[in-house]
């Protein structure tokens, strides 16, 4: 979680908001890839879901500029301003931010993984 919170420290500004490299996009021209390594946190996630809804259907977000889809930068009006290229350009660390998260995302996964199964450390097959 340390990693996560540092990532999402890293992509926020008051002028640009909290956390803008966590988002979830439906949108054709904005597909996120990213939120996918970063869903596995679970409950840390989940804002971004509901902004994402909430654009989706039209309306404006209940978090306001808080892991919000921003604009695409071909006019169209279908996320939080600013646009993604201005985000980029005003964080000059948001590439290692969007990394720390998706670290973050995939370690989660590791942790579940091993609490389901345990380490693999060669088992002995039963009944010889």
């Amino acid at each position: 979680m340390p990693t996560f919170i540092a990532g999402c420290a890293l992509a926020s500004s008051q002028e640009v908001g909290v956390a803008r490299n966590v988002y979830w996009s439906w949108r054709q021209a904005d597909w996120r890839l990213w939120w996918l390594a970063q869903a596995p946190l679970g409950i840390a996630a989940v804002p971004s879901v509901i902004q994402a809804w909430q654009i989706n259907s039209g309306q404006t977000p209940m978090l306001g500029k808080f892991m919000a889809p921003p604009r695409l930068d071909n006019g169209d009006r279908s996320g939080v301003p600013p646009v993604r290229s201005v985000i980029r350009q005003k964080m000059p660390h948001y590439e290692l931010a969007t990394y720390l998260t998706v670290i973050a995302g995939l370690m989660n996964l590791l942790v579940i993984f091993d609490a389901v199964d345990g380490p693999f450390v060669g088992r002995r097959e039963q009944g010889l």
